[in-house]
């Protein structure tokens, strides 16, 4: 039985199982499969893979009809991060030039 499928049985999305699986047997932890650049094309692959997935899984309604709220976090995200950043920096008597 593959993590996936046990990831499905506790009503968990499989990609997730696969993803920590891939976690626990590579580098970062267990080291059972080394670097190397057909890992890393392989790796890559899989990323497209799952964008291409995820993509096909959007509903484009919701989407757009999601689009204001989306707009308004990502620039949330980006500029209060900054501008927050910029007035430790300040604070602390830093140089923000």
């Amino acid at each position: 039985m593959g993590v996936g499928l046990l990831f499905e049985r506790i009503n968990q999305p499989p990609v997730l199982g696969e993803l920590l699986a891939g976690i626990v047997i590579g580098p970062p932890v267990l080291n059972l499969v080394e670097f190397s650049p057909t890992i890393e094309l392989l790796g890559k692959l899989g990323m497209f893979f799952l964008m291409f997935y995820a993509g096909l899984q959007t509903d484009l309604k919701k989407l757009l009809k999601m689009s204001k709220l989306f707009l308004g976090v990502g620039i949330g995200g980006t500029f209060v991060p900054l501008l927050l950043g910029a007035g430790v920096t300040l604070l602390f008597g830093g140089d923000i030039n």
